[in-house]
């Protein structure tokens, strides 16, 4: 398969326990693909958590790869933006980040939110199809 990144919307299910997500995670780590995530998603899994949710939270978190954002993938989020808002698509700066480090990295995103990432350069694992 390859390696997979995890959108915080597909974090988030997993720490909650949502079977599919589970079960796809588990079929990722068996098969030995690499989960990674970016420094965004962390934050934007933190933002939610609840005092009683740290502990597992953050071991999770400590389990992953993360990609912090660098100098070219600012460029490139901006650019996307940029780039769509041409053709009257409105795509949010953080979620293009993301895309970025995908594409920068050679990763697919795994994600519960398929049109927030309408980059055609972008490789998705879509989990409304799981």
């Amino acid at each position: 398969m390859g390696n997979f990144l995890l959108d915080s919307n597909v974090i988030i299910n997993f720490l909650l326990n949502k079977p599919s997500t589970v079960k796809l995670i588990n079929e990722f780590l068996y098969s030995g693909d690499s989960l990674v995530t970016s420094a965004i998603c962390i934050a934007e899994v933190q933002l939610g958590v609840r005092e009683n949710e740290k502990e597992k939270t953050d071991m999770f978190a400590d389990s992953l790869e993360v990609f912090d954002i660098t100098v070219e993938i600012g460029r490139i989020g901006a650019f996307y933006v940029r780039e769509y808002k041409k053709n009257g698509v409105t795509l949010n700066l953080i979620d293009c980040l993301v895309a970025a480090t995908c594409v920068l990295n050679n990763l697919i995103l795994v994600t519960y939110n398929k049109r927030h990432f309408e980059i055609s350069e972008l490789k998705l694992y879509d989990m409304k199809d799981y």
